[in-house]
Order: C-alpha cells, then sequence, then structure tokens
C-alpha cells in the first residue's frame, strides 16, 4: 500500500518577506527625504531650517587668522644600520650599538615616552657580478652571466626622539652619531601637541570674528542688517620646519668640539573659514 507522505514544499513566504522589506525601504527613504526637503504650508521648500527664499538671502564670506610661532619640540629620526655574515650577527652588533646610543639619550635627560621605534627590518644582502660563462675564456658583454654571491644580513633600525629643550638640540645631534648612530634620517621642529591645540582654538575664534565683521560690513554696505550664522566650515594648517642634517658640519673652535648648530626659525599657522549669514 503506498504511504502518502506530508513533504515539506517551497513557499512563497520568503519572496513575499522580501517584498514587504523592499516596500518598507523605499516608504523609509521617501520619508527621510522628505523631513531633509519639504513643503512649507506656503508651497515654498525649506532645506533644513531655512526656507528657497531664505538661502537666496544669504552672505558667504571667508576669513583667515594667521600666526607666527617659535617651535617647542624637535623631532630627530635616525637610523643603524649593520651587515655581518649571519643575520643573528648583524642583529646583536645593532642591538648592541642601539642600546649605547639610547642609554646615552637617557642619561641626557630623554626620557622612554619620547623615544619611538619606527621601522625594524633585516634583510640579505647579494653581490652580483658578470662573468664569462668559461672563465677561462673571454667573451662578449652580451654573453656573460650573473654570479650572485650572499654578501651577509643587513639590519636596519631606525629611531625618532622627541627633544623638548631647543637648546640641547645640537648636543643631541652630536651625541646620537658619537654613540654608535650611522645615519640621521631628518631632523625638524613642531609644535607639541597641547601648545598646537591651544594655538588652534585661538585662532579658531580670531578667524570666526573675522569672518563676522567682514560679514557685517557687508551687510551694512547693501543697507541690511545681519541675522545669525547659517553654514560654517574651517580649516587648519601648519607645516613643521626640516633641517638637512648631511649638509651641517661639526664646528671645531681652538681644537675643542663644539655642538652641531642648528636654528629653527618660526613656524606659520593658520585657520581659514568660509562662513554664511542670514542677511535680513
Amino acid at each position: 500500500m503506498a504511504t502518502e507522505t506530508n513533504a515539506p514544499c517551497c513557499s512563497h513566504g520568503g519572496g513575499m518577506k522580501s517584498w514587504i522589506m523592499l516596500a518598507l525601504f523605499v516608504i523609509l527613504t521617501a520619508s527621510f527625504a522628505y523631513m531633509a526637503v519639504k513643503p512649507s504650508p506656503g508651497n515654498e521648500i525649506t532645506i533644513g531650517n531655512l526656507t528657497a527664499s531664505q538661502l537666496e538671502k544669504t552672505i558667504s564670506v571667508s576669513a583667515d587668522a594667521r600666526r607666527s610661532v617659535n617651535p617647542d619640540l624637535l623631532t630627530i629620526q635616525f637610523s643603524i644600520e649593520t651587515l655581518n655574515k649571519t643575520a643573528k650577527e648583524s642583529q646583536s652588533e645593532n642591538a648592541a650599538r642601539m642600546d649605547s646610543v639610547l642609554n646615552a639619550l637617557k642619561s641626557n635627560g630623554i626620557k622612554n615616552e619620547d623615544i619611538e621605534t619606527t621601522s625594524y627590518n633585516i634583510y640579505p644582502e647579494y653581490d652580483t657580478n658578470w662573468v664569462c660563462p668559461d672563465a677561462m675564456v673571454k667573451c662578449e658583454d652580451i654573453e656573460r652571466v650573473s654570479n650572485t654571491t650572499l654578501k651577509g644580513y643587513r639590519t636596519v633600525q631606525s629611531v625618532a626622539v622627541n627633544v623638548k629643550d631647543l637648546n640641547s638640540g645640537g648636543d643631541m645631534l652630536d651625541l646620537i652619531i658619537d654613540s654608535g648612530a650611522n645615519r640621521i634620517d631628518s631632523v625638524y621642529f613642531s609644535l607639541k601637541d597641547s601648545t598646537r591645540k591651544e594655538l588652534e582654538m585661538s585662532l579658531l575664534q580670531e578667524a570666526s570674528e573675522n569672518a563676522k565683521l567682514k560679514a557685517q560690513r557687508v551687510a551694512l554696505g547693501l543697507g541690511s542688517r545681519l541675522g545669525d550664522a547659517v553654514s560654517a566650515s574651517t580649516s587648519y594648517y601648519y607645516t613643521p620646519i626640516y633641517s638637512n642634517y648631511v649638509n651641517m658640519a661639526k664646528a671645531e673652535s681652538s681644537g675643542a668640539a663644539v655642538s652641531t648648530p642648528i636654528s629653527s626659525g618660526q613656524i606659520d599657522v593658520s585657520v581659514s573659514m568660509n562662513a554664511a549669514f542670514e542677511m535680513k
């Protein structure tokens, strides 16, 4: 006797659910669009809190605030490179030389938080010569083949040091080289984070006041009154000062070593603002 089995069959429930979700998405999207741009009671389009006619009655201005300041932070980036027959020997020599440099820096007032390892690499290095296939026979250049031999392993460790006492910058440069570093990558002057933030806030206020004053003058010239600000955007600019240590020579006077002379100059900092105001 055949037995009738109620096997589950494909249902259209999943498809119906998808259509319902799609319909909800369309309704929500239309609702958000209506909230952003909606007709006013007088059939006038509003964007945000302003009507289209109000947007036409705005004054847009740009203003800036600038200041030249002395830097209060010196950053020295240096590297130690070592080449040995084995990777272990190369790493060991590099570590020993780096310890010597870091101990010297710490002994001269540099704190741990002012020292940062920026990169560490170890890789094989090869010597390549182009020789004739048969060493006993002369050949044309085009016939030569490469003969590659392992030269050793090079370890390169790079570190950045922040020096807050700018008067000791030259001494620190010399100390880094004398205690084991064999490459100075960069020397630049900048601002501490606290200094930069305080300066930025001050310039933002100044740029805002300049923008409002400019808009007031425009409104006055047009015979109107200035209303509230409706939008504003700002940009902050400041560039550290880089020095080329490679071109700096260690000065000597009367046979006595003098610290490497470095000077910072001033850093230009600026804030730019674009703002729009209602015009009544």
